[in-house]
């Protein structure tokens, strides 16, 4: 389901009304069956304090398990494409560990708005200097085809995240796809690929 730019403006106004439980949380759940709103950043800016808690559980799961998510087989090079990247914040203990354990890495800042792969552009140039930078503003789509990954090195590893719970937002049939999409692609692959998905289950959709 669909929620289409002439009824953002009330349900940014019900989100409005949302008062702090008793520990002083407001949590907001979507409306049964929302999988996708096209009042997009406005919803999102307001949406965001109430919702923050389960992104905070995220990129902390995302920072403790950055090891056993990266499953480093080779200590070469390692590529971490985030995909829908967003501002990039919430791979960034990925990102960190992978410096950690490899002799290079390379960060791909993926998503359709330029904004947002400028500013985690310059956040990994401030914070994660010796990350290589190699963004990309285009679809995921993109990220499906065998010439995206030319001329890199054979030892490398790819570890492409699909972060931020963005999964919920697109049936299950799509995301069947999509996964399909990619493992179809990297089996053309000389080198290692995986795909780490990250899915919430909101209380409208059990």
């Amino acid at each position: 389901a669909v929620v289409p730019p002439q009824d953002v403006s009330k349900l940014l106004a019900d989100l409005e009304q949302l008062q702090p439980d008793e520990t002083g949380i407001v949590r907001w759940f979507p409306p049964t069956g929302l999988k996708y709103c096209a009042g997009g950043t406005a919803l999102w800016r307001l949406a965001k304090p109430y919702n923050d808690y389960l992104k905070m559980r995220e990129l902390k799961l995302a920072e403790d398990k950055a090891a056993l998510i990266l499953a480093v087989n080779k200590t070469a090079h390692h590529w971490v494409l985030d995909l829908g990247s967003g501002s990039g914040w919430m791979c960034r203990g990925i990102v960190a560990e992978a410096l950690r354990l490899c002799e290079s890495v390379t960060y791909t800042p993926l998503d359709t708005a330029l904004e947002a792969v400028n500013t985690a552009k310059e956040m990994y140039g401030l914070e994660l200097p010796a990350a290589k930078l190699l963004p990309h503003v285009g679809s995921w789509d993109d990220a499906m085809q065998t010439s995206f990954y030319k001329d890199l090195p054979q030892d490398t590893e790819i570890t492409a995240t699909f972060m931020g719970t963005t999964a919920g937002n697109f049936s299950d049939d799509y995301m069947v796809s999509f996964i399909d999409g990619f493992l179809s692609t990297w089996d053309q692959l000389p080198f290692r690929a995986k795909l780490v998905l990250w899915v919430d289950g909101a209380p409208s959709d059990l």
